[in-house]
């Protein structure tokens, strides 16, 4: 049965933007939006339960989002945003490097990006106008929709439930996912490991790190769980503190950056810093809020993220 606009989410979602007055954006764009759903057949609308609520939608017979979408009141209170998320890692393969471009291209179109906060299938393409809404639910009917007339299912990844995101894992790529003890894991050469695991942090340390951060980069919401490491807030060399408040789970290039001080959190607003440097290419996430954990109490410690703060402002003076 095609999804309506008379679904008990989608209502909710409405009560939601007139709470916060974002009415014409919401009454604008749901019915494009339920569509271009129906076009790629999902069956199954649902709600993310946080703030902001979004409503999702999913393929028949999968557990994973597709796409989300939602409105909400800035920050700044003079004015609405729309955003839709749409993770990449769900087209095929063979789809997926274009598809990511044109995410960026949009993203760069309408000037607005909403990182990801775990609530939502990946950072999303924000939109303050209904007519740069629409352009980008066009964009994404036209590719993915075009796609799934060409390919059908096809065009989506493969789906296998008992993994995490629905994607298949060979072996080998689940034990390396998965491995933290000092040994290296089956098939890898001990001299590669010895580098790796250090980047991975002690493993208890690590491991209440993807707990609090649910799995996913605190700057770029990325989840894939090889790439992520734990990070110190406090250099590791200096005082081996292993709370999680000393801790930040990160991307593995964005741990490394951090610990050079070109990527910052600044600790009165828990934003993301970035060295004018790299503005080019991590110029996205300058100034965007850090992606905290559910539990207040396991913020990073503003305190240790100041004297980080102060040697990334020390630096940034001394770059340029």
């Amino acid at each position: 049965m095609p999804i309506s606009t008379n679904h008990r989410f989608i209502e909710g979602a409405r009560a939601i933007a007139r709470y916060a007055g974002t009415e014409a954006l919401l009454s604008a764009l749901q019915q494009p939006v339920v569509d271009f759903a129906n076009r790629v057949r999902c069956t199954s609308v649902g709600s993310s339960g946080s703030t902001p609520r979004g409503i999702t939608f999913r393929l028949d017979g999968r557990k994973e989002d597709l796409f989300a979408f939602w409105v909400e009141r800035l920050a700044d209170k003079k004015r609405g945003l729309g955003a839709i998320s749409f993770d990449p890692a769900r087209v095929s393969d063979e789809l997926r490097p274009e598809f990511t471009k044109l995410l960026r291209d949009l993203q760069r179109m309408t000037g607005e990006t909403v990182l990801n906060n775990g609530n939502y299938p990946s950072e999303a393409i924000g939109f303050v106008t209904v007519s740069d809404g629409l352009a980008v639910i066009r964009a994404l009917d036209q590719f993915v929709g075009d796609a799934f007339d060409r390919l059908g299912t096809r065009a989506f990844a493969p789906y296998d439930p008992t993994q995490r995101g629905g994607r298949k894992k060979k072996s080998s790529e689940t034990s390396l996912l998965t491995w933290d003890a000092d040994s290296a894991p089956p098939g890898v050469d001990p001299k590669v490991w010895a580098q790796i695991r250090p980047r991975r942090g002690q493993q208890k340390f690590r491991q209440r790190l993807m707990r609090a951060y649910d799995g996913r980069c605190a700057v770029t919401g990325c989840s894939v769980e090889a790439a992520l490491e734990a990070a110190h807030v406090t250099p590791y060399s200096h005082d081996a503190v292993y709370e999680v408040t000393d801790g930040v789970l990160l991307r593995a290039d964005v741990h490394t950056l951090f610990d050079l001080h070109l990527i910052s959190v600044d600790p009165a607003t828990y934003t993301v810093r970035v060295a004018l440097s790299l503005l080019a290419d991590y110029g996205a996430w300058n100034g965007q809020p850090l992606r905290l954990p559910a539990d207040g109490a396991q913020y990073p410690c503003a305190q240790r993220l100041e004297a980080h703060y102060a040697e990334w402002r020390r630096l940034a003076v001394t770059r340029g």
